[in-house]
């Protein structure tokens, strides 16, 4: 997996989460967000960790699930990171807004 940065540094549980998603590793991915996560994906609220772990199940077990093209900025307390992916449902641009809490991600917001 290739990340290109534009301005700072990807920390390392951006980094973890996306490799984890890529591998289609659900538990590794689950491990990179704190236990009062939060995750909006495309406007559907997911805050409790049943909720987070059944739309990354439903997520990382599409056979046809990928990202690629990579390229991401800091920009204060948020992550942004673009890239291109493929699922059974989606192709094309999606970008992800971390927040994190220390070391582990507290927000995701996924838009295109």
């Amino acid at each position: 997996m290739a990340l290109r940065a534009r301005f700072g540094t990807l920390p390392s549980a951006v980094g973890g989460a996306l490799e984890a998603a890529c591998r289609h590793d659900l538990s590794e991915f689950l491990s990179c967000f704190t236990r009062d996560a939060s995750v909006d994906v495309w406007g559907c609220s997911h805050t409790t960790c049943a909720s987070i772990e059944y739309w990354a199940r439903d997520l990382l077990s599409d056979d046809q699930f990928g990202l690629t093209d990579f390229i991401y900025a800091q920009l204060g307390e948020i992550t942004a990171v673009h890239a291109q992916m493929t699922s059974r449902d989606y192709i094309g641009p999606v970008t992800f807004a971390f927040t994190l809490n220390g070391a582990r991600i507290r927000a995701l917001h996924i838009t295109t």
